[in-house]
């Protein structure tokens, strides 16, 4: 799998858990994601693979958080 395919799955797997992706390529940092209103910014030109799965664990702890703060 190459760099491109790994984005593209990665802002996929992001995209399935709700969120709405802003790719830009002014943004100071790579990426950034704001797991309260469900948004990602990333910088299409810096991102790599990496830090956009960093910002896919940000999301998938929260998600994980929040079910279980709701089930007990």
């Amino acid at each position: 799998m190459g760099r491109q395919e790994l984005l593209d799955y990665l802002l996929k797997e992001i995209e399935k858990c709700g969120f709405e992706i802003f790719a830009v390529d002014t943004f100071p940092i790579a990426a950034v994601v704001n797991v309260d209103n469900k948004i990602m910014v990333y910088n299409f030109k810096d991102a790599s693979p990496f830090e956009v799965a960093h910002e896919l664990i940000h999301i998938l702890i929260k998600t994980i958080i929040v079910e279980n703060t709701s089930t007990q």
